[in-house]
């Protein structure tokens, strides 16, 4: 393999790398994006007090969808949090116009009981916001109509961070994506559906976005939410490597064309 060759090779390689995560981030924001108008289907729950109930039960008023699961010590907490601080803004509409849902989507350990636990640490009315466990296929269903994406790993999960609106005919209204929303780009929407007005297609992230929909971590000595730069890193160092290879390549095709001086 001559010199040009490799440095083609190489170029192609990195570039791939550097291409990875950002495919990954885009193909996860792609199918949130799709559900978007999509019917949530009929899906039994049971909720923290044992009953069952089926998720149809909650037409009639928007709801604030979100899954999480009860053993993580990073994302979740940081989204259930915000909820909390928009549903206090909401003051009494938070009840009487709409109502919250959260399900816990590991449903090896995201028991009832244990849902009950982890809800009485944000809300001290079940009545408005219902924490609901479900088994296996019930989380796989419902994911697949909400455009979630998770997957096991470790000990743990790798998921979107997502909070879903849903009208009041049960269809998905607006995706909300992140950890730091403000109380506003919860409640707007709410509001917007509840006045039935047509939602606004959601603009492409930006890269900081989009950084945001997955790598943060807990700070055990600060109590905070921050960009875990041990994914954050890589990413940077492939850009940087992207770009600088591509400067070389370019370098190198425009040296051997370049006329030797006399």
């Amino acid at each position: 393999m001559n010199k040009l060759k490799y440095h083609l090779f190489l170029l192609v390689i990195i570039i791939s790398s550097s291409h990875a995560f950002a495919s990954f981030e885009d193909a996860a924001v792609n199918l949130a994006n799709n559900a978007v108008g999509r019917k949530i289907g009929d899906y039994t729950l049971t909720d923290q007090d044992g009953t069952k109930f089926n998720i149809r039960e909650l037409k009639g008023k928007p709801f604030v969808l979100s899954l999480i699961y009860t053993t993580c010590g990073h994302e979740c907490p940081t989204i259930i949090m915000h909820l909390q601080e928009a549903f206090k803004k909401a003051g009494g509409d938070f009840g009487a116009k709409f109502n919250a849902l959260t399900i816990g989507f590991n449903s090896e350990k995201d028991t009832p009981e244990q849902l009950k636990r982890y809800g009485e640490s944000f809300t001290n009315d079940f009545t408005k916001w219902r924490f609901a466990a479900a088994d296996k296929k019930t989380i796989e269903g419902l994911a697949r109509d909400l455009g979630f994406y998770y997957n096991k790993v470790d000990e743990g999960f790798d998921h979107i961070n997502m909070v879903t609106i849903v009208d009041k005919e049960g269809k998905i209204y607006k995706q909300i994506y992140g950890l730091d929303f403000k109380p506003v780009e919860i409640l707007e929407p709410l509001s917007q559906s509840i006045n039935m007005v047509k939602p606004v297609v959601s603009k492409p992230l930006s890269i900081i976005e989009r950084i945001k929909l997955f790598c943060y971590k807990y700070d055990e000595a600060t109590g905070k939410y921050k960009l875990d730069y041990g994914v954050l890193v890589p990413i940077s160092i492939g850009a940087v490597l992207q770009i600088l290879t591509i400067g070389w390549f370019i370098y190198l095709l425009w040296g051997k064309k370049r006329p030797k001086e006399v």
